[in-house]
C-alpha cells in the first residue's frame, strides 16, 4: 500500500510540473508568422520576450508602446537568432518559434540569470546559504518561484542505448513569490515543498540546479551547471588543474531548415576537436518521438554508422537503421523533426543538429538537379574576399536555390534561380575567412520538390596575399572609335602583376563571333565570346608602361592597312597566351601613304642633287 502512494505522489508531481511548464509558455504563444511591418499581440508578446532575456529596443525600453515590428524589433530578433545559431535574417517564423519551445530554458545570455549555486559548489545540508541572481530593468517589481530541479538520470546520458526513455521528476520549491529586485534569498539547505507549498521535507543527498521562474510567465531559467548538496561537511576543495581544450563535436551538416529526399545520398558532415577517438557513431534522432502522461523529454536515436572521424560521411537515406529490433533494421521514413547525432567512441562526448531538418518521399520520375561546375578560388589571404560560383541545372526546368556551409560555421544562401529553359542556372557567393587554414566548402542546390545536389571545393587561407599571375586590358581602341588612314592615335592598356621592366607586343586583327554569342539565354560563357584572330603584326618588344602612338594604317614594318573594322591585341612579349583584345570592333577610315624614312642621313653639297635608294 505504501509502495502505491508514493508512485501516485510522483505521478501527481510529473503532471504539476508538465502544467506549470504548460501555463508559463502560455504566456508568449506565438500564433503567426512575424517580419518587418507586422502588429499585434503576437509582436508585443515577442518584444516583451526579447527584452527579458536581454536583447535591446531601446524605442520600447524608453516607454514605447510595444506591438508594432519596426527596425529595432528586427535588429533584436537578428542578435537572437545569431546567438543560437539560426540563419540570421530578423524573420519570425516556424524555425524560430520552434527553437523557442522547444528550449524551455531561457537563453543563458539574459540578463536574468542565476549566479550562485552555478559552479559546482557543495552545501551542507542545514547550513544557510544565497540564492542570488541578476534581474533586468524590466522585471523590476516582479516576483518568481525558486525551484530545486533534480538532474537527469543516468539513461539521458551519451553514450546510452539507442532509445532511452527519460524520467524527470517535479522539481521542489524553494520558495513562492520571492521578489526579483532582492538580487538574493537566504535558503536553509535542503528545505523544499512540493510546487503547492504543501508536503515540507528536506531534499536527499545529490547534485541539484536552482530554478528561478518568473510569476509573469516569462521562461525560467536556471543554473548553468549543478551543485551538491551533502549532509556531511564541505570537503576540502582540491586545487583545480590546468584547463585543457575542451573536447567537442560539431555537426555542420544537416544543421536545421534543410529538406532530404528519401532515396537520395547525403553528406553529414561535422568538426571534431579533441576528442581521442579515431571513430564516431552517427545516428539519426527524432525529435518527434512523444512521451506517456506524467513523463518528459523522450526522444529516440537510430544507428546510421560507425566511422572514422574524417568529418563528413556519405548517407544513403533508402538504407535501414539499427534499432530495438537489431541490426539494419528501422527503414528511414518521412518526416520533419529529425537531427543527426554525432559521439565519440566512449558516447561521452556528442554534437547535435542546431536545428530540424525533414525528410520528404521521392516522387515518381523526379530527378535531382545536376551542378556542372563551380568557379572556386585555390587560394587566398586573410580578410581577402573571394567568389565563388555554382552552375546548376533542373531536369525538370523548375526553379533552383542554394545554400553553402564555408567551412566556418557561417552559412550563406542564395535566392531561387528562375529556368525559363534547361540551360546552367547559376548563383555567385562571396565569402572572407578571419583565419588562415584549408576550409572545404560545401554547396547545396535545391529544387522545388527538395531534391538536393551536392558538391565542394578546397580553398586554402594564408596570412598573406596569394601570387596572382599578371594580365594586360586593352583600354584604347575598345569598341566603336574611328581612326583615319596616317593620323596619330595613343594604344593604351592598363597591366596588372608585371615588372616594370616587361615589354609587349602589339597585334592587329579582327574579332570572330561564334553562333553562341548571339543567344542571350546561353550563359556568358569564355567559348561564347568573341575570340581574335590576328592579321598584321604593330609591333614587338614595346615597353609596357608607356603609351603607344601609333601612325594609323601601318604594321611594323611601315607597309599601308586597309581601311575596315579591326581589334588591336596586346600579348606579354612573346606569349601567345597573355593577351587582352578590344572588346568591340573600331574602324579605320581611308588608306595610310608608306612612309620610309632614310636609312643613313644624305648631305648634298651645293649645286648638287641627292637621292636615297631603296
Amino acid at each position: 500500500m505504501k509502495k502505491y502512494v508514493i508512485v501516485s505522489v510522483l505521478a501527481v508531481l510529473a503532471s504539476i510540473s508538465v502544467a506549470s511548464a504548460q501555463q508559463a509558455a502560455q504566456g508568449y504563444t506565438f500564433n503567426s508568422d512575424l517580419s518587418l511591418g507586422s502588429q499585434g499581440e503576437d509582436v508585443a508578446n515577442l518584444q516583451n520576450w526579447l527584452l527579458q532575456n536581454g536583447f535591446s529596443i531601446p524605442a520600447i525600453a524608453n516607454g514605447g508602446a510595444p506591438g508594432y515590428f519596426g527596425p529595432q524589433t528586427q535588429a533584436a530578433l537578428e542578435a537572437y537568432q545569431r546567438s543560437v545559431g539560426l540563419p540570421a535574417y530578423g524573420y519570425f517564423g516556424p524555425m524560430t518559434r520552434g527553437w523557442i519551445y522547444r528550449h524551455r530554458v531561457a537563453y543563458q545570455g539574459s540578463s536574468l540569470q542565476v549566479t550562485s549555486p552555478n559552479r559546482g559548489e557543495v552545501w551542507q545540508t542545514g547550513t544557510m546559504q544565497n540564492i542570488t541572481w541578476t534581474v533586468p530593468p524590466a522585471m523590476a517589481g516582479q516576483t518568481a518561484d525558486i525551484r530545486l530541479e533534480f538532474p537527469l538520470p543516468a539513461c539521458a546520458q551519451p553514450g546510452q542505448p539507442i532509445r532511452c526513455m527519460i524520467m524527470v521528476r517535479a522539481p521542489y520549491l524553494i520558495v513562492k513569490g520571492a521578489p526579483l529586485t532582492a538580487g538574493s534569498y537566504a535558503w536553509k539547505v535542503g528545505s523544499v515543498t512540493d510546487l503547492n507549498g504543501s508536503n515540507p521535507t528536506v531534499a536527499s543527498d545529490g547534485q541539484y540546479k536552482v530554478q528561478i521562474c518568473p510569476s509573469s510567465g516569462s521562461q525560467c531559467v536556471e543554473s548553468d551547471n549543478e551543485f551538491t548538496i551533502a549532509s556531511s561537511p564541505t570537503p576540502t576543495p582540491t586545487p583545480t588543474p590546468t584547463a585543457t581544450p575542451s573536447p567537442s563535436i560539431q555537426v555542420t551538416y544537416p544543421n536545421g531548415g534543410e529538406t532530404l529526399t528519401l532515396g537520395n545520398t547525403y553528406t553529414i558532415a561535422w568538426k571534431s576537436a579533441n576528442i581521442g577517438s579515431s571513430q564516431v557513431s552517427i545516428s539519426l534522432h527524432d525529435d518527434s518521438k512523444y512521451c506517456p502522461a506524467g513523463w518528459l523529454g523522450c526522444w529516440t536515436d537510430y544507428g546510421i554508422a560507425v566511422v572514422n572521424d574524417t568529418g563528413s560521411y556519405a548517407w544513403n537515406t533508402s538504407l535501414n537503421m539499427s534499432g530495438d529490433g537489431g541490426p539494419n533494421s528501422v527503414p528511414v521514413t518521412p518526416g520533419s523533426s529529425y537531427r543527426i547525432k554525432i559521439c565519440d567512441a566512449s558516447g561521452n562526448i556528442c554534437g547535435l543538429s542546431a536545428g530540424e531538418f525533414s525528410i520528404v518521399a521521392s516522387q515518381p520520375g523526379s530527378q535531382s538537379p545536376v551542378i556542372s561546375g563551380i568557379d572556386a578560388p585555390t587560394a587566398l589571404a586573410v580578410g581577402q574576399t573571394g567568389t565563388w560560383t555554382v552552375h546548376a541545372s533542373d531536369p525538370q526546368n523548375g526553379a533552383l536555390s542554394y545554400s553553402v556551409d564555408w567551412g566556418d560555421s557561417q552559412p550563406g544562401y542564395a535566392p531561387s534561380a528562375q529556368a525559363a529553359w534547361q540551360f546552367v542556372q547559376t548563383a555567385t557567393f562571396t565569402h572572407t575567412y578571419s583565419y588562415a587554414g584549408t576550409y572545404t566548402v560545401r554547396f547545396t542546390v535545391r529544387d522545388s520538390q527538395g531534391l538536393t545536389a551536392q558538391s565542394s571545393a578546397t580553398v586554402n587561407v594564408g596570412s598573406s596575399q596569394p601570387s596572382q599571375n599578371p594580365s594586360v586590358t586593352v583600354l584604347s581602341p575598345n569598341g566603336g572609335e574611328i581612326w583615319a588612314a596616317n593620323s596619330t592615335q595613343n594604344i593604351l592598356w592598363s597591366l596588372s602583376n608585371y615588372s616594370p621592366n616587361a615589354l609587349v607586343d602589339i597585334n592587329l586583327g579582327r574579332l570572330l563571333y561564334p553562333p553562341c554569342a548571339y543567344n542571350p539565354n546561353l550563359p556568358n560563357l569564355d567559348s561564347c565570346k568573341p575570340q581574335f584572330q590576328a592579321q598584321y603584326v604593330l609591333d614587338r618588344n614595346v615597353s609596357a608602361n608607356i603609351r603607344y602612338g601609333w601612325i594609323v594604317g601601318t604594321d611594323i614594318s611601315n607597309n599601308p592597312i586597309p581601311a575596315g573594322q579591326y581589334a588591336v591585341q596586346v600579348c606579354r612579349a612573346g606569349s601567345t597566351t597573355d593577351c587582352d583584345a578590344s572588346n568591340q570592333p573600331f574602324t579605320i577610315i581611308g588608306t595610310a601613304v608608306p612612309y620610309y624614312p632614310p636609312a643613313n642621313p644624305v648631305y648634298c653639297p651645293p649645286g648638287y642633287t641627292c637621292t636615297v635608294n631603296r
